[in-house]
């Protein structure tokens, strides 16, 4: 249970902390920051992203289940604008996000570093066979398949990956033999979009998996389609990466930066680029290889460890201004 601002001032007041640091920059943090923290102590924030400010013409989901809980981008200038001048340092997870946040909220670039998240162990390659057939005995997924990973958020892009998805079966037979499988939850009007396309039960939503089933999913998939309007990060590619799978997605934000060329980058907004790329994949096995082995040795430079290194070094660095 999270304790009252009151009860947590109290404690950061009593502690004689030299550096206070809120791991996730949100709605909670103003009260914290404002209300109990002496200037003596340095603040260090972690922003895992603004797709508020990167589409400030959408309104962004803030809960996949709650689509009427947004927050409106004026809101957030307004907070970040104030918030800034009381701020030590700020971490974010890319470099395009770095640039986004700068830009936005006219904060100088050395008052933020890049520190990237690692990926789990558990995403690794698996045998595909084994991984189809525990997905067979516990999803019903049988066929060949197209991969989809998301949290329903406007930005997810997954109307188009659907949309796409549907050109592609009319290139010919040979592609009617797969499936596209969107794990995440969903509501029913992308469901509906699916079934007012034909698509019937060509597309299959799980809703939530286990943790431990993903990895099956990212080794058992012919490929793996991310085509976010805007990523701070991008975890699932690199989590499809680790388990050998080939990676399509965005040619904008933080994607290009994490992917590097170890994936296949479109327009998120041009479904025909979309489909083209898929289609590449499916049809060419020495593609599929080069991109499963890029994809591999991409993922292997993102680490827990790495990250944690990383966040001592902003430690050190933050306490020794202060001594000096």
């Amino acid at each position: 249970m999270l304790m009252g601002h009151c009860q947590l001032g109290r404690k950061i007041i009593d502690a004689e902390l030299d550096v206070l640091h809120i791991p996730h920059c949100g709605r909670s943090a103003p009260p914290i920051a404002f209300s109990y923290l002496s200037k003596r102590i340095k603040l260090v924030v972690t922003n895992h992203g603004m797709a508020h400010l990167a589409l400030p013409a959408n309104r962004v989901y803030t809960h996949p289940l709650s689509p009427t809980r947004f927050i409106d981008h004026k809101e957030f200038l307004k907070w970040g604008f104030v918030f800034k001048d009381r701020v030590h340092l700020i971490v974010t997870v890319s470099k395009s996000e770095k640039q986004l946040i700068s830009r936005s909220l006219s904060i100088t670039p050395d008052k933020i570093r890049v520190i990237y998240h690692g990926i789990d162990e558990e995403f690794r390659p698996l045998d595909r066979e084994d991984a189809r057939e525990e997905l067979s005995r516990k999803y019903g997924i049988s066929s060949p398949f197209i991969l989809h990973v998301s949290s329903y958020q406007l930005k997810k892009n997954v109307h188009r990956v659907i949309a796409a998805f549907k050109k592609l079966r009319e290139c010919g037979d040979e592609f009617k033999r797969y499936k596209l499988v969107i794990v995440g939850n969903h509501p029913r009007e992308v469901r509906e979009f699916a079934r007012d396309l034909g698509l019937g039960d060509a597309v299959v939503f799980t809703g939530f998996v286990d943790k431990e089933d993903l990895p099956k999913f990212y080794s058992a998939a012919f490929l793996f389609i991310f085509p976010s309007l805007h990523e701070s990060y991008g975890l699932p590619i690199l989590e499809a990466m680790a388990c050998g799978c080939p990676v399509i997605t965005s040619n904008v934000f933080a994607m290009p930066e994490m992917a590097e060329d170890a994936a296949i980058l479109v327009n998120p907004y041009n479904i025909n680029e979309i489909v083209d790329a898929m289609h590449e994949v499916l049809t060419n096995s020495s593609l599929r290889e080069e991109l499963r082995k890029k994809g591999i040795e991409r993922a292997k430079k993102f680490s827990w460890r790495r990250t944690a290194e990383e966040y001592l070094k902003v430690y050190k660095e933050v306490v020794e201004e202060r001594n000096t």
